[in-house]
């Protein structure tokens, strides 16, 4: 009877500890089961993105997946079941502890490359330039710091520049001797006086409104004609936030809105994308920076509202030189005097010379603009080497009249459309970017191409299963109790 009893107490210890040995075992295989699925799923993940769009990263530098190239659901399916599944013949028995099975698996919460105003795909040309492109972007700045340090003007000072909205302007900053250095002015009456500031006044306004592209284009009938449609472009195409402002609001505002970031956005436009100095072949529009900078349609459109803007950038800049330059200075003086001395309003000679000066850089700009057109370089700040037209002469303004500036220091064109690029506003720069890279990959891949369709970023819900083993008695005959692991993970470039 006590053998019995002894014969019993150990069975039932030896079953307790069976248990708690069984049970510990198991849980340990079902901790690794777990790790080694999430570790599956999760390489899977990076695997399926891994077979983003090609086109779009050779030629932009941008991940973004294609889901009419592949059926992402099915591709994850495929990978995991290639990464769970046991590979020996040996171990497709029930000798693989880590054996389990996907159940299911879904894909949500897709996120799209056009997204949240476009940022996703602003934040990936961020992240390009930054690693692909720096030490180009670094030598740029270098170069054109050497330039803009030889021509600008230093504008911090107060007592820099008159101030050109005060009546009474500051003539101070003239050192020189204004009556013994009087080459530009005019020897002309009062009443010539006041027709040529009429006639400069006209010349300059009929200039810019309607000849404009004549005097700037010697061959006006090569312009490209293109026009696209711009219905399926995700500037049209995709909806923005509410609290979010049109795309073709404009320029910005505030100057400190001017970002490293927003030059790297511009470096990597003037890098990738063709103007009318740098066509291309492979693109849908001949004036891609242009249409960045202006959004309309038509390549003559773009072209034109680019010139018309650089003639205006230029003629600010112009005018730091006439009001700087002692003998140019007096003759907008003088010539105001005579042509307002029989008009008895106060501060109508001041006004006379803010016409003046505006006229005159503006004239000077649309030469300087034909320069930049032509593949010349300008000056930031020109001097009176590099200076073309006197007063007299922008009466005669025509497309024949020759240029003083050698062409050999300062920016080039493409120089200044990056500082037009630089101050447009971020959301149209995105969305006109994204436009001409879907207009180019129609062109050159697939018709049927939109970027708005490209993903992003997923979350994956997976549902997994996996046999009991130390706590399954039954295991050798084939009991199905199962333990289930439920889990999501999200992923997206960058």
């Amino acid at each position: 009877m006590k053998r019995a009893n002894v014969t019993v107490y150990i069975s039932i210890t030896l079953t307790l500890v069976l248990s708690v040995l069984f049970t510990t075992l198991e849980s340990a295989r079902l901790t690794v089961v777990k790790t080694h699925l999430i570790d599956t799923s999760s390489i899977c993940m990076d695997s399926l993105f891994g077979c983003y769009c090609k086109e779009l990263y050779e030629d932009y530098g941008i991940f973004a997946i294609n889901p009419f190239d592949i059926d992402m659901e099915a591709t994850l399916v495929a990978l995991i079941d290639d990464n769970i599944l046991p590979q020996n013949a040996f171990y497709e028995s029930n000798f693989n502890f880590l054996t389990a099975k996907l159940n299911n698996v879904e894909l949500e919460d897709i996120i799209y490359v056009t997204d949240n105003d476009g940022k996703y795909f602003s934040s990936q040309i961020l992240a390009y330039m930054k690693y692909k492109e720096l030490e180009n972007i670094t030598q740029t700045v270098l170069d054109n710091s050497n330039v803009i340090g030889e021509d600008i003007y230093d504008f911090n000072s107060s007592d820099s520049i008159p101030n050109m909205g005060d009546s009474n302007l500051d003539y101070s900053l003239l050192e020189n001797d204004t009556i013994e250095d009087r080459r530009d002015c005019l020897d002309i009456s009062d009443e010539e006086a006041k027709t040529l500031t009429d006639n400069i006044c006209t010349t300059v306004s009929h200039n810019l409104r309607n000849e404009l592209i004549f005097l700037l284009i010697c061959e006006p009938t090569t312009i490209s004609k293109t026009e696209i449609e711009k219905i399926n472009l995700p500037s049209v195409t995709v909806q923005l936030n509410e609290e979010t402002s049109s795309i073709n609001d404009g320029y910005i505002k505030d100057p400190s809105f001017i970002t490293p970031e927003r030059i790297w956005f511009s470096e990597y436009i003037t890098s990738h994308f063709c103007d009318y100095t740098r066509p291309s072949d492979d693109s849908m529009l001949s004036y891609e920076i242009e249409y960045m900078i202006n959004g309309s349609s038509s390549d003559e459109t773009n072209l034109l509202s680019t010139c018309t803007k650089l003639a205006l950038m230029r003629a600010s800049l112009n005018a730091s030189h006439i009001v700087t330059d002692s003998r140019k200075f007096t003759a907008v003086k003088d010539l105001a005097m005579k042509s307002t001395v029989f008009i008895p309003i106060p501060g109508i000679e001041q006004f006379t010379e803010l016409m003046i000066i505006s006229a005159w850089s503006t004239a000077e700009g649309i030469i300087d603009v034909r320069d930049l057109l032509s593949k010349k370089k300008v000056p930031l700040i020109k001097d009176t080497s590099t200076w073309t037209l006197s007063l007299d002469n922008i009466a005669h303004l025509n497309p024949n009249t020759p240029s003083n500036n050698s062409g050999d220091s300062g920016l080039d064109y493409t120089g200044y459309l990056q500082l037009l690029l630089v101050a447009q506003s971020e959301l149209a720069l995105r969305f006109r970017t994204m436009d001409i890279i879907q207009l180019n990959i129609c062109l050159n891949y697939n018709e049927t191409f939109r970027l708005s369709n490209c993903i992003y970023g997923v979350t994956a819900n997976f549902d997994y299963s996996t046999r009991n083993i130390f706590l399954n008695f039954n295991y050798l005959t084939n009991h199905k109790d199962t333990t289930s692991y439920n889990f999501t993970q999200s992923y997206h470039y960058d």
